[in-house]
């Protein structure tokens, strides 16, 4: 593909988020080509996506979670024309970002993406807004060893990978599996057959060394605490999640880290039964949300829950 070619793709989709309602500054558009090239590469040594849909990443994956940043909260203490995903007006820069953002200080905006698998919408959400930080929860280890590449590539700096399931980031009562058996689990056995410009030799170095850091949090975490991860506590104050359980299991998930903030939200991406899932949670919680039709999906809803409390 030519400059020419890249340059008029990011110019038309510029152009679509524009239309929607979202502004993305040509800079990042650029970085999230760059994701996508990287996922297509990728999908060819590890299953990342649905097969069905590697033809058309852009619409499927970074576009549908882009439209979250219409429901994201402005940068603290900026002006209101700053809103959420206006690149254009006066926002931190990633590298300005990673130096200016406390994950624990409860004016910071920190988002936990649960279950990333190849980081929609929360890898997407924290290329677009450097302004956050964004931890991305997955417990696949080959997942998250692409996810800390393209995090890396892409140079968003914004970004905390955890190598664990939701139970042991969030501190429930659930125990993980250990990392590191998890990581002998997930990549099976190590050979260096190439796969495409993706070696399982490549995955498996970079997946060793987040299981032991992942191990080594856990072991030094205190449970008390609430969420703790490999570079220490953290209060979400956002949670996102793309078809990943019900809403009433995403509320259990989520309900512990109301003891640290009580003010949390979700931004939920779901499907045509989202409905009959808001009327099984409310028997067990306490819900105010609105719902917002999706950009890219016609049986899909935006679920915004703006608080929920168990009954």
């Amino acid at each position: 593909m030519s400059d020419r070619d890249i340059d008029g793709i990011l110019t038309e989709r510029v152009a679509i988020c524009a239309d929607a309602g979202i502004a993305v500054s040509r800079e990042t558009m650029a970085q999230l080509f760059l994701y996508e090239q990287l996922l297509i590469k990728w999908q060819a040594a590890i299953n990342l996506v649905s097969r069905k849909t590697i033809d058309d990443v852009w619409q499927r994956h970074i576009l549908d979670s882009l439209q979250l940043l219409k429901y994201l909260p402005p940068t603290p203490d900026v002006d209101a024309d700053t809103s959420a995903g206006n690149e254009d007006a006066d926002v931190m820069t990633s590298a300005d970002a990673v130096a200016e953002t406390d994950n624990t200080a409860p004016d910071k905006i920190v988002l936990a993406d649960i279950g990333s698998g190849a980081g929609f919408p929360g890898l997407v959400l924290a290329i677009a807004r450097p302004d956050i930080a964004v931890h991305l929860i997955e417990s696949d280890q080959k997942k998250c060893s692409f996810l800390r590449t393209v995090s890396r590539e892409t140079r968003c700096t914004n970004v905390t990978v955890h190598t664990a399931r939701i139970e042991a980031v969030f501190n429930t009562e659930a125990v993980a599996e250990p990392a590191d058996q998890a990581a002998k689990a997930s990549i099976g056995v190590a050979g260096d057959t190439k796969t495409g410009d993706v070696t399982q030799k490549d995955i498996e170095t970079d997946v060793q060394s987040g299981a032991e850091k992942n191990a080594a949090a856990q072991r030094a975490g205190d449970t008390a605490s609430g969420p703790h991860g490999e570079d220490g506590p953290f209060v979400p104050t956002i949670v996102t999640a793309r078809a990943l359980a019900a809403l009433e299991d995403l509320c259990a998930y989520t309900a512990p880290l109301l003891r640290v903030n009580p003010a949390l939200s979700m931004l939920l991406l779901k499907g045509r039964q989202c409905g009959t899932e808001l009327v099984n949670a409310a028997m067990t919680y306490d819900i105010i949300s609105d719902m917002h039709e999706s950009l890219t999906d016609e049986d899909g809803v935006i679920l915004h829950i703006k608080s929920f409390e168990r009954r």
